[in-house]
């Protein structure tokens, strides 16, 4: 859990927080200790204009940590249809980290599975 705030210290005090939504393995780690670790962290933004401001912390991260700079994504939000939204991470005054709830990951993983199934091989 403590990875999470190493890009909250690098985000300015004085821009508005950033709402980050995680979804998958990130989320089984973090919420239900389903494994032990992710290779990489899905999640998508509320504002647009944050992206590029948590993009730009997430990179000096990766740097810092000798770690490749995809390891935040928003490839899963094509999957994300509404919005309902799952418990509170972390709340920082620069970074507030949710997951969406438990009802919507699952239907997520659903509709990945379905077209994971009938994609042409």
């Amino acid at each position: 859990m403590s990875a999470l705030g190493l890009p909250a210290d690098r985000l300015q005090p004085d821009e508005p927080r950033v709402d980050l939504i995680i979804v998958g393995g990130a989320v089984m780690v973090l919420l239900f200790g389903a494994r032990d670790s992710t290779k990489d962290v899905d999640a998508f933004h509320l504002d647009l204009e944050a992206k590029s401001r948590l993009a730009e912390a997430a990179a000096n991260v990766a740097t810092a940590l000798e770690l490749s700079d995809n390891r935040l994504n928003d490839a899963a939000k094509g999957y994300v249809h509404g919005l309902s939204l799952g418990p509170l991470l972390l709340d920082t005054p620069t970074l507030r980290v949710r997951t969406l709830s438990t009802m919507q990951l699952l239907a997520m993983k659903a509709r990945y599975a379905f077209d994971d199934l009938n994609s042409p091989r």
